[in-house]
């Protein structure tokens, strides 16, 4: 039985697997974090997890520790191991970029990466994990530090990357190689002829899809979040007008205060920050990209 930290899991589907892997004794999850929609639920669900330790991602990047978790007695990284994380740090501080609303300066955000690194070095010491499996290659500063700190302390890692077909997932170990399984697999077919039939129905299916020009070819993930509306989205101008000719100003103008003029949840590692705040930062990001 593997002893596993799991981050930003949160799908039912992978949800299901993982409870049942747990069930079955194939597993131990001993730590899972996550910022996706549903984790609230699992952290909830103690019947089928439990003695995991449950850590919301937002919590995680502000450097606020798990309930019920003492990490007094974390010892500070050491210099050895920091330089063992060298090629990963300076991608874990550009990727902080993302958790700052701020502008913080170099100093701070390579402090906040070092408690990054004490929180981590800590729990795998403590814990001892077998494994640490991500939901996909990591892209935030504080799970990036845990990626490059485990592969620098041979824990082994695995990350699920998913793909357009949902039906189906590439696993790799080092997101530099991706999947060795698929490069094995091209190699194999490089040589040879093939043709659509080859394939298993389901992906025969995806294909006649996507260059059908009468069939809707959009990813299903893109359909979800088209459904989505983006954090702060502002209303379009037909909308806006439409309100004020149906009399719901005070409605809209209740909205927008409420939108701007909130503390929002956020994965930034300051406090939680006024919406109208991070609507300004968002814009700029926008103009700098």
């Amino acid at each position: 039985m593997k002893k596993v930290f799991l981050i930003n899991f949160s799908s039912p589907i992978l949800v299901a697997a993982i409870k049942k892997m747990q069930k079955d004794n194939v597993i131990t999850v001993q730590y899972w974090s996550s910022y996706r929609e549903g984790f609230e639920e699992i952290q909830k669900d103690k019947a089928n997890l439990p003695n995991v330790i449950t850590h919301h991602m937002h919590d995680l990047i502000k450097g606020v520790p798990p309930e019920g978790l003492d990490v007094d007695d974390f010892a500070p990284i050491d210099q050895d191991s920091i330089e063992q994380c060298y090629e990963y740090g300076w991608q874990a501080l550009a990727m902080m970029g993302r958790s700052d609303f701020n502008n913080t300066t170099f100093v701070q955000k390579r402090n906040i990466y070092y408690r990054y690194l004490k929180f981590w070095n800590g729990m795998i010491k403590k814990f001892n994990p077998d494994c640490v499996l991500f939901y996909d290659i990591p892209h935030g500063g504080v799970d990036f530090a845990l990626y490059g700190l485990a592969r620098a302390l041979g824990v082994k890692t695995l990350i699920l990357h998913p793909l357009t077909i949902e039906s189906r997932v590439l696993i790799m170990q080092d997101y530099k190689e991706s999947s060795l399984e698929l490069k094995r697999e091209y190699d194999r077919c490089i040589d040879n002829a093939h043709t659509i039939e080859d394939l298993p129905v389901d992906l025969q299916e995806y294909y006649n899809r996507q260059i059908n020009s009468n069939m809707d070819a959009t990813p299903a993930y893109s359909k979800r979040a088209m459904q989505n509306r983006a954090p702060f989205s502002l209303s379009s101008p037909i909308i806006l007008a439409r309100n004020l000719f149906r009399k719901n100003i005070f409605k809209t103008l209740y909205y927008f205060l409420q939108m701007f003029f909130t503390r929002r949840q956020a994965g930034t590692f300051h406090e939680n920050i006024l919406g109208i705040k991070m609507k300004l930062r968002m814009i700029s990001w926008q103009r700098q990209n």
